[in-house]
């Protein structure tokens, strides 16, 4: 966290910059996370949940929720072209309980270094 924190005023604003959207999709989110605070998640498979329902953020964002190539080749899904993504109230609730939790780790680990 210091390393993030340590730069100047620019430096920071450069740096929130660069970081963009990264944190739509859960591969940028920990690759942003290893270079700002030498976070680490290791084997968790909590990553692993998150990854799948953020890459349905794609169709439900830029297609009004229509399957398109791009969103099958991310996931590699048997869904058809065309048809709409499905989200469940469930897969939400456990969405929303994983991204707590991943918050959790992310606090637990960058504040205790």
């Amino acid at each position: 966290m210091r390393r993030a924190l340590s730069a100047g005023h620019e430096d920071v604003e450069g740096r929130l910059k660069r970081i963009g959207n990264a944190f739509q999709s859960v591969p940028r989110t920990l690759e942003t996370l290893r270079e700002l605070f030498g976070f680490d998640p290791g084997d968790d498979a909590l990553w692993t949940r998150l990854t799948g329902p953020f890459e349905k953020r794609h169709p439900v964002t830029h297609n009004l929720g229509v399957i398109d190539r791009k969103y099958l080749e991310r996931v590699q899904a048997t869904e058809r072209i065309g048809r709409e993504v499905r989200v469940t109230v469930t897969e939400l609730h456990t969405l929303l309980e994983d991204v707590q939790a991943a918050i959790d780790r992310v606090q637990v680990d960058v504040v205790a270094s």
